[in-house]
């Protein structure tokens, strides 16, 4: 069974696949030229990766802080939206990518939107598991 570690690592990957697509999309804003299938597959390898990570959380993490803090603890309300405001903003991008007029100023503000909600995602994880992981995971530390 997947745990706290899986959780991290998807992260970590999480972050590697957002770095790389931000780049493309630097690339591609800064010389105007939108290699539209490189972007496409690169955004799908991140989407890919969001919606496993948000369903590793959902099963494991989840259930967890619900019997510890309750389902409508405001963070575990904030996670669950901020896994649902990721995924419609990857769908945004992607929806400006499959675009005919597709611009590389929009796919960049759409990019960086969803990156600073993906920090601040990880952040309202960090800030819940900072003060839980030891209850929720024991033997297993936050940091």
């Amino acid at each position: 069974m997947a745990g706290l570690g899986d959780i991290t690592h998807s992260h970590l990957d999480i972050d590697l696949k957002i770095s790389s697509f931000g780049r493309a999309v630097a690339q591609a804003h800064q010389t105007g030229e939108l290699d539209r299938d490189a972007l496409t597959a690169s955004l799908l390898e991140l989407k890919e990766e969001v919606l496993r990570h948000a369903e590793q959380e959902e099963e494991i993490l989840m259930p967890k802080l619900i019997a510890m803090l309750g389902a409508s603890h405001r963070d575990i309300l904030d996670i669950r939206s901020q896994h649902q405001d990721l995924g419609q903003r990857l769908e945004a991008i992607h929806t400006e990518l499959d675009s005919a007029s597709c611009s590389t100023r929009e796919l960049k503000e759409r990019f960086e939107a969803f990156r600073v909600n993906f920090e601040l995602h990880t952040q309202t994880e960090a800030n819940v598991l900072d003060g839980t992981a030891s209850m929720l995971f024991p033997g297993a530390g936050a940091g």
